[in-house]
Parts: C-alpha cells; sequence; structure tokens
C-alpha cells in the first residue's frame, strides 16, 4: 500500500487507526483505497459491504508495516495496547477472552478471536507458532498460541449453541508444528457476567491440562483437545 504512511515503530493503536482511515476512504469511493482492498484482502468484499475488519486484514497483508519492523511477529503486547481505556475494559476481567491476552502476541489474538486467515498469513510470513506469551512477576504467562484455541471466546458460543465440534484454528497451528507439550503457568478470573466469582490459578499445564482443569468448561474447546491428544499432547 505505497499511497499510505506506516510508522516505523506501529503499535496497535496505530494500526486500527490506518485501519478506519482505509475503511472511510472506500466508503467515499476512494479508488486507489478500493484498489487496495481488491489487491491485499484474501476475499474482496463489494466496497458497499466492507467491514473495519477487512479493512483491518488488507491493512495485515499489505507487509509494510512488517517491512518496517520485522520484530512486529515477535512482539508481545500489553492489556492497555490490545484494549484501550476508552473501549470500558479497564482491566483483564472486563475484556471477554478466554486464554489470558494481557503479554501475548499477534497469533494469540488471532487465536482468541478466531482470526484464522490472519493466522495462515502471519504463519506464512514467519512467525513462530510456538512464540509465547510474556511471564509476568508472578511467573505466569509463557503460554503459545495452541491454548488460546483450547479456551477461548469463540468456544463458548460453539458449546452455547451445540454446534458440531470443529476446532479448524488448532489444526493450522499443530499442522505448523505446535508443541502439544509445552508448559505454561495460567491464571484467569471471569468477566462477572459468567457469575463464576474469583481468580484460578493454574500452575505448569500444558494446552490439553489447561483445558482439562478450566473452571468454565463452556470456554474449553473438546475438539481442540481431542486433536492435541491425537499428535501427543499430554496431560
Amino acid at each position: 500500500m505505497p499511497s499510505r504512511h506506516f510508522p516505523v515503530r506501529p503499535n496497535l493503536d496505530q494500526l486500527r487507526h490506518q485501519a478506519k482511515d482505509l475503511l472511510r476512504a472506500i466508503q467515499r469511493n476512494d479508488q486507489a483505497a478500493i484498489a487496495d482492498m481488491q489487491t491485499y484482502h484474501p476475499d474482496p468484499p463489494d466496497p458497499a459491504s466492507v467491514r473495519l475488519a477487512d479493512a483491518q486484514l488488507a491493512l495485515a497483508r499489505s507487509e509494510e508495516h512488517i517491512r518496517r519492523d520485522p520484530g512486529l511477529l515477535k512482539r508481545t503486547f500489553t492489556h492497555e495496547e490490545i484494549y484501550p481505556p476508552e473501549l470500558g475494559c479497564h482491566d483483564e476481567v472486563m475484556a471477554t477472552h478466554g486464554t489470558p491476552l494481557a503479554g501475548s502476541t499477534l497469533l494469540h489474538m488471532c487465536a482468541d478471536y478466531d482470526e484464522i486467515e490472519t493466522a495462515r498469513w502471519l504463519l506464512e510470513r514467519g512467525m513462530n507458532v510456538d512464540e509465547k506469551a510474556a511471564v509476568d512477576l508472578a511467573g505466569f504467562g509463557g503460554h503459545t498460541a495452541l491454548f488460546a484455541t483450547v479456551v477461548s471466546q469463540p468456544n463458548f458460543w460453539m458449546n452455547h449453541r451445540g454446534q458440531k465440534l470443529s476446532a479448524p484454528f488448532t489444526r493450522l497451528l499443530l499442522d505448523h508444528g505446535a508443541d502439544p507439550n509445552v508448559r505454561a503457568s495460567l491464571r484467569k478470573q471471569l468477566h462477572p457476567g459468567y457469575e463464576i466469582a474469583g481468580m484460578h490459578e493454574y500452575r505448569s499445564v500444558t494446552p490439553v491440562s489447561w483445558g482439562q482443569q478450566f473452571h468454565f468448561q463452556k470456554l474449553v474447546s473438546q475438539e481442540a483437545i481431542r486433536m492435541i491428544v491425537e499428535r501427543g499432547g499430554q496431560p
């Protein structure tokens, strides 16, 4: 996207603003912006029905910000970078994600938001499938994106609606060589809307035991666990 100027060290807030700019340009029938969408989006939508998510995907696939900042594929992001305070998610409990996202990478975020096309693109550009989240001062973190396919918000809706069990994101990561037995320590307090109070801690768990032990099973994908076990995953 040569017509757009990327910051030297882009952050999520800057990229979010650029996606909004691209969306507004398309809505104004800007032909250069429409051409960008058709060039970089894997399945270009009609300009009249373009969503912000489409603009974000096209922007990500343009690769310019990765050329400017190769370290982006390894970077971890704070809770505040992922959820700006103006969104009302002033702490991790208020953010309705599954596996903790604070200190996570772009691949972790893709997993929890079920952005499989963006994840596939990141992996094709060389992102390490086992890139770990940051570890906090209490020793929690260090998990890979595979954990986020086992416990996630998309899993809640699949289970709540009784949909056919599937775990394409888990399969994608395993097919790219994700370690099924990596260990991490995590802790999680659910959004108050779930009416399950308290912080729960899980020490030195694998993706399999993370799902098996998690205190709210509606966020757990049993199909993801099955796949990981099939690939040699242990509790």
